[in-house]
């Protein structure tokens, strides 16, 4: 994106009140195609020192001496935590609730060129890596307009037109890593100029490559890449993909139907990539805690399992993950006991409520007047993996274990009941 192309367009710009972030919002403001009226500004006070309520009041005063909307959130990051990982998931979202409530087009963020080469020294840059360059894990909503500013160039502009900015105490901490690099291991560092140079050319080499990659996978969606409750990939195609590739089209795919980004190590990806290309199919892996990769023949299927532990009442027409339930009158037939996947209950007792949950550790359900068995034990004999197990459904009524669709009904004696109810189990996908 060029700065032309923000002619007649909604910018919400990200106002730290420090020395980047100020001389950005100048550097805009000046641009005569801008309208004031179009610029919001958006403040986040960390509550970190008596600079953070400088800070705010600077951002403050600007925005109403220039007539723009002002956003502000307060907030406290716990000392327990990485601060600038968890600062930056705050910044992010609640930049991006501004920006979706308000119907801002683009959110404009300080980074310069100094910003960018420490982020690839943490990076541990020359690499061929495009998959992790930095900022391509946010769509074209956020704009760098100072990537190619050098932070001299910034310092002598502030200083030349007499900016008002807050220096923030924290940039000098070098226990945090990105002030390490900034001064210790940057001004020290031998051949700087040729280091610096590699640095760059990597980088730009690798941002190529992620852009023709992303042009690549949008593509490949309706083709190869659907989304309908889960993601499906069709394996064919992504056995052809390099590591690279099959890395960013499923991070993509994350992000893009969950609106989570997903990351592992090159080694998970790497070994994913074998089990695809091998004829191995009814293979599971977790890829984080949120969500599994299923196998089979023809397809990667990618879903989510977080948040399973859930329990749902049952009524016709419930949805629990992947499975449906419906009820119907019972009408009598033969083969019943063993059509696992419907359940047979006396009215009475199905409108004292049928619940569903996943299953839990130590789950047992009756299998005779004097016995139980556990539910583990019927998913080793049935060959349900550990991933499956973490996403299948148990029935139970009266606090007890009453069936496990397609796997196993309890014991009992419904079937010499009146007024029965069928309770169906499909599974959708």
């Amino acid at each position: 994106m060029i700065l032309s192309e923000l002619k007649n367009k909604r910018l919400l710009l990200a106002i730290s009140g420090g020395i980047d972030s100020i001389y950005m919002y100048h550097f805009i403001r000046n641009k005569k195609y801008l309208k004031s009226s179009n610029i919001g500004i958006a403040h986040i006070n960390y509550n970190t020192s008596d600079y953070s309520n400088k800070a705010f009041q600077l951002c403050r005063e600007l925005a109403i001496r220039n007539n723009h909307k002002f956003y502000y959130k307060s907030t406290k990051i716990s000392s327990n935590v990485n601060f600038e990982n968890q600062a930056r998931v705050v910044r992010y979202d609640f930049l991006k609730s501004i920006a979706n409530k308000d119907q801002y087009n683009h959110i404009l963020v300080g980074h310069n060129r100094n910003d960018l080469i420490e982020t690839l020294l943490m990076k541990n840059y020359p690499s061929n890596d495009y998959t992790s360059i930095p900022f391509n894990r946010h769509s074209s909503l956020i704009f760098r307009p100072l990537l190619n500013v050098y932070r001299t160039e910034i310092e002598s502009e502030i200083k030349e037109k007499k900016y008002n900015f807050i220096e923030d105490p924290s940039n000098q901490d070098v226990s945090f890593k990105r002030n390490e690099i900034r001064h210790e291991i940057l001004p020290k560092l031998t051949n700087k100029d040729k280091v610096l140079k590699e640095i760059i050319d990597s980088y730009e080499i690798n941002a190529s490559n992620y852009i023709n990659a992303i042009e690549s996978y949008k593509k490949s969606i309706n083709e190869h890449i659907f989304f309908k409750q889960c993601i499906y990939i069709d394996r064919k195609f992504a056995s052809k993909l390099s590591i690279e590739k099959l890395k960013l089209f499923i991070q993509a795919s994350i992000n893009n139907h969950y609106n989570i980004f997903c990351s592992k190590s090159y080694d998970f990806w790497s070994e994913l990539s074998s089990l695809i290309i091998s004829n191995k199919k009814n293979i599971y892996k977790l890829i984080a805690n949120q969500f599994s990769i299923y196998l089979s023949e023809k397809n990667i299927k990618i879903y989510r399992t977080a948040n399973t532990t859930f329990c749902k009442k049952i009524t016709d027409c419930t949805t629990w993950l992947d499975y449906k339930f419906s009820v119907d009158n019972f009408k009598l037939s033969c083969d019943i006991d063993f059509n696992k996947n419907v359940f047979l209950i006396p009215r009475e007792q199905y409108d004292q409520g049928l619940y569903v949950r996943r299953w839990l550790h130590g789950d047992t359900y009756k299998i005779s007047k004097n016995h139980k068995k556990l539910v583990s034990k019927l998913f080793n004999d049935k060959k349900i993996n550990k991933i499956e197990r973490r996403v299948y459904p148990v029935i139970f009524s009266n606090n007890s274990i009453v069936w496990i669709p397609g796997l196993a009904h309890a014991e009992n004696n419904h079937i010499n009941s009146k007024d029965l109810l069928a309770i169906n189990c499909e599974r959708t996908s």
